[in-house]
């Protein structure tokens, strides 16, 4: 692990999973739905602009199931939050229409609790999973903030464009500014090289 020079690396990760609660207890605003081997997300705005998106608990299979991701974001979205949970998740899925890369900047994919995840395909948006193990095959479209990763394809940090909502709780909400200073690597990021 890499820090900042005067910051502890377990600051950083204090604060990415404090960030990773905080976004897990923000309410659905999208859904779901499947169509033979295709799963398309409908993301609706909230007031503040922010889509939420649940795969938690049985939802979660749907990343791991199916064959095709398609996106469907109204033009009101200035933020998307997927919150999703598993253990151990492996994703192959495409995501159609060039969509990785139109996700690169307003999207985290809030991995709670994830402790190993397996990208093979093509992924777009932020990734947050302070806990996980990340194989990647394939390019990544966003921010990279992991425990662990071993990296076969490239990453491609767009920068984070969309706005965090504030989430009211006991601890105190870590500053926007982590994942935009932190960039697509983070700072805390541990690499391994296979």
């Amino acid at each position: 692990m890499q820090a900042a020079q005067g910051t502890s690396t377990s600051a950083y990760q204090s604060q990415l999973v404090d960030l990773s609660q905080q976004l897990s207890t923000l309410t659905a605003t999208g859904s779901t739905s499947v169509s033979g081997n295709k799963v398309t997300f409908t993301a609706t705005a909230g007031s503040d602009g922010v889509a939420v998106i649940d795969l938690t608990g049985s939802a979660s299979s749907l990343l791991t199931a199916y064959g095709e991701f398609q996106f469907d974001v109204g033009s009101d979205v200035n933020t998307l939050i997927f919150n999703v949970t598993g253990d151990s998740l492996s994703l192959y899925a495409n995501f159609l229409a060039g969509s990785a890369q139109k996700l690169a900047s307003n999207t985290v994919w809030n991995f709670i609790d994830t402790s190993s995840l397996t990208l093979a395909s093509q992924f777009g948006g932020t990734i947050l999973a302070p806990y996980a193990n990340l194989t990647n095959s394939n390019e990544i479209w966003g921010g990279v903030f992991v425990n662990n990763l071993t990296q076969y394809g490239a990453i491609r940090d767009a920068g984070f464009t969309g706005s965090l909502p504030a989430v009211t709780s006991a601890v105190p909400e870590p500053s926007i500014a982590l994942l935009l200073g932190l960039g697509g690597m983070g700072l805390w990021l541990r690499r391994r090289r296979a």
